[in-house]
């Protein structure tokens, strides 16, 4: 019978004991106060007898308590390693819940940081759109500006192509020369 058993069964007849002790002791309650009132050699004698039944029955109550001793020092001793045991590894829980917090927490600011970057990112990429934009209005402005200043002083000296040649399309074509090499 394992110690757990044991100490069920001691339990339950524990239960049993105390309450016949219960019982028997309300009953020399009664025959005391009936020996005292009326004095008598039956009264005595039932006193006596449930004076008898009790030490008994105290006797049993100790008896079966020193038989489960054993057990329960050994319930006890395994409860009191299982309770250290389960107070360590709560201590771990906690420590490794602190870790995971903290790398949560680092998670979030490292993802807002990202995030933040990428806005940045965004934000700059469309800033240079923007000036490829203008600035491709500007030189296209500049284009025009040259061509109609190339025209009509082209037109006043009467030779229109050979200018516009010389001040546009010739530096282009020089430009992108420069570029492919």
């Amino acid at each position: 019978m394992g110690d757990q058993q044991k100490i069920q069964s001691a339990i339950l007849k524990l239960e049993t004991l105390k309450t016949q002790f219960s019982l028997a002791m309300n009953q020399y309650k009664t025959a005391s106060s009936n020996y005292q009132t009326s004095r008598t050699s039956a009264n005595l004698a039932q006193v006596n007898s449930l004076n008898g039944k009790l030490i008994n029955l105290h006797a049993q109550i100790l008896q079966t308590l020193k038989e489960v001793n054993p057990s329960y020092q050994s319930v006890s001793n395994a409860t009191e390693i299982q309770g250290k045991n389960l107070f360590n590894v709560n201590e771990n829980l906690t420590r490794e819940k602190r870790k995971i917090n903290a790398l949560l927490a680092e998670y979030n600011t490292l993802e807002h940081l990202q995030t933040d970057t990428s806005l940045k990112v965004e934000s700059n990429y469309s800033y240079y759109k923007i000036l490829i934009i203008i600035s491709i209005i500007v030189i296209f402005f500049i284009i025009k500006q040259l061509v109609s200043f190339s025209l009509s002083d082209s037109q006043m000296r009467g030779g229109g192509k050979t200018n516009f040649y010389n001040l546009l399309i010739k530096p282009m074509k020089s430009l992108i020369r420069q570029f492919r090499s």
